[in-house]
Parts: structure tokens; C-alpha cells; sequence
């Protein structure tokens, strides 16, 4: 248990076969929960990080099967038309105090 070798191996064929190990059961654990999750995307039209997260949000939807729900915060599309809007969110006021 003390021995570290046990735990991840140093031998580069057998890192190299954890690695991918790895990579399988992480696959195989994405697909089996998009089969009962999905993705909330909440985004502003004009937000850089947004437009930035989108093509990775593709990727889990082609890749895995997940249903992603774009939610914009303007009620406007992301530049590009990515992920038109089928829900919008309106900004409510703030209480004072905060």
C-alpha cells in the first residue's frame, strides 16, 4: 500500500496502458450519463467565453449524446448562430443591500 508503483506504474508501455484505461472507462462513464443528464447553456450573445464554450458543448452533444439546452441571459442568439435560444431568462433587479 506504501509502494507508489502500485498506485500508477513508471514503465512508459504500462503508463502509456493506464492512460488509455482511463480514457475508456471516462468515455464509456460520458456516454452513460447523457443518457439521463443534459446541459444547461446559459450565455449572452455578445460574451466571448460564451461563443469560446460553445464548439465544446458540440462536441459533448456529437461525441456522447448530450442534450444541450441554450438558455440566453439577452434573449439573443450567440454570434455565429450557434445555439439559437429556445429559452430566455430575464435579469430581475437586484434587492437593495446587495
Amino acid at each position: 500500500m506504501l509502494d507508489e508503483l502500485t498506485q500508477r506504474p513508471t514503465a512508459t508501455f504500462a503508463a502509456n496502458l493506464v492512460n488509455r484505461q482511463a480514457g475508456e472507462a471516462r468515455e464509456a462513464a460520458l456516454r452513460q450519463l447523457a443518457q439521463t443528464a443534459g446541459v444547461l447553456f446559459f450565455f449572452r450573445s455578445e460574451c466571448p467565453y460564451c461563443a469560446a464554450q460553445a464548439p465544446l458543448l458540440q462536441v459533448l452533444e456529437a461525441r456522447y449524446g448530450f442534450v444541450v439546452q441554450p438558455v440566453s441571459l439577452d434573449g439573443a442568439p450567440l454570434e455565429g448562430g450557434l445555439y439559437p435560444p429556445t429559452t430566455t431568462t430575464r435579469a430581475r433587479p437586484r434587492p437593495s443591500g446587495w
